[in-house]
């Protein structure tokens, strides 16, 4: 995933994965940890061609480190992070 510098990196609690925010208006880009992500499809120009019905949001602040970890390796797809300066 290539970032311009107009996305901002947030961790939460655990601080197991950057979590990536537009600087310029706040929508969520998507979630990354050191060997997964998951992207907000409705942030791409192309996002009608994504047909699955998103999943409801949980909050996952109950998870310890290795049930968090585990949920990822799930759901989350292989991603590899660059970041490049515009």
């Amino acid at each position: 995933m290539q970032l311009a510098t107009s996305a901002s990196r947030y961790r939460f609690g655990l601080q197991l994965a950057d979590f990536l925010v537009c600087a310029t208006c706040g929508v969520f880009i998507g979630a990354a940890d050191a060997e997964r992500g998951v992207f907000n499809i409705e942030s791409l120009d192309r996002r009608a061609e994504f047909t699955a019905v998103p999943v409801d949001l949980t909050t996952y602040d109950s998870e310890d480190v290795a049930a968090r970890t585990a949920r990822r390796a799930r759901g989350w797809m292989p991603v590899d992070v660059v970041i490049r300066a515009t």
